[in-house]
């Protein structure tokens, strides 16, 4: 049977760069390099399942979260989550809860916030970043959500306007840098209806016929 290569594959915030012979139980080793500058040598079945994710810098960091030292600011972001998709008197719930969003039952019970620090540590979690949803009608969960910087964020919400401009679709902020044109005007055409096609053409000097507009 052919040897599985896994030089190059990423686990976590391992990356396998060479192969490191075998245990005593015959199985094979692999030498992977961690993001945080560590190495950690682990088997193709640990690798592989899950087992092991980084060179131990993510426990590390989880006992420094459980002691509020470096990562209050992930008990913010959790609080928060808790908060917009149950608390009725949150100015947010209508957006989340009032919408049936919720959180996933792997990140709530007893030992929910420690599931997702430990998450959010081993996908790419950084001081600065914010929580998204990749499907903005899907629940809180590992396999929906991301970490984005907050620029990105405030781009990808529902109630965030998109225009297409030169044939890229973009929000109204980048569409207005890109086209020089007035946030005042390009806001006010889009507020009165005017077509993708017509809503960069230049101001007009005199009243035209504008059947597009309402």
């Amino acid at each position: 049977m052919r040897k599985l290569d896994l030089t190059g594959v990423r686990f976590g915030r391992l990356v396998v760069y060479e192969d490191a012979g075998h245990n005593h139980e015959g199985r094979t080793m692999w030498r992977c390099k961690c993001d945080c500058g560590g190495e950690k040598t682990a088997t193709t079945h640990d690798l592989r399942a899950g087992n092991t994710k980084s060179c131990g810098c993510i426990l590390r960091e989880l006992n420094s979260w459980r002691y509020g030292i470096p990562h209050k600011k992930l008990t913010g972001v959790y609080n928060g989550m808790k908060t917009r998709c149950f608390n009725k008197n949150d100015r947010n719930y209508i957006d989340y809860g009032g919408r049936g969003i919720s959180i996933c039952d792997e990140w709530m019970g007893e030992n929910g916030r420690e599931r997702f620090v430990i998450w959010a540590l081993e996908n790419g979690y950084s001081e600065g970043l914010t929580i998204e949803r990749i499907d903005v009608n899907g629940n809180y969960g590992p396999n929906n959500c991301c970490w984005i910087k907050p620029e990105l964020q405030a781009k990808n919400k529902r109630n965030t306007i998109h225009v297409n401009y030169n044939g890229e679709t973009m929000c109204l902020k980048d569409a207005v840098k890109a086209s020089g044109m007035s946030w005042g005007t390009l806001y006010g055409r889009v507020k009165k209806g005017w077509p993708d096609e017509h809503l960069f053409d230049p101001p007009y000097s005199k009243r035209r016929s504008m059947p597009w507009v309402k």
